[in-house]
């Protein structure tokens, strides 16, 4: 079974995690260790490391997806169609609210590394 997810790097994982790389390559060690990933040489840079769900670590995959889904269904049947609506553009303002904060941080952590 093939989700159709790509190698990734690890350096990836880690700007997306928001986490340094020494962190995700212990999750990655972990994970391996269970059967849920394996890593790849990259052929063109043999430095570079590409992590790739094995056929069960899609699996667990799918399951969790699934069961995010059913119950983000359950939720939404629980709340009702206004009060999802308004759940919905409370989440939408706390990740505004994030974004802008994250980048009002990383606009005065450039002001301070221009001054050194």
């Amino acid at each position: 079974m093939d989700l159709g997810y790509p190698d990734i790097k690890v350096s990836e994982i880690s700007k997306r995690m928001q986490v340094t790389s020494p962190t995700v390559t212990q999750l990655v060690k972990s994970l391996e260790a269970h059967g849920l990933v394996e890593r790849n040489n990259d052929l063109v840079d043999r430095r570079s490391v590409g992590v790739r769900l094995t056929e069960k670590g899609e699996e667990v995959a799918r399951q969790a997806l699934e069961t995010f889904l059913a119950t983000m269904s359950g939720l939404i049947e629980y709340l009702g169609e206004e009060q999802s609506e308004q759940f919905i553009e409370l989440l939408l303002n706390v990740s505004r609210y994030f974004r802008e904060r994250e980048a009002d941080m990383l606009y005065f952590q450039g002001i301070g590394d221009d001054e050194a």
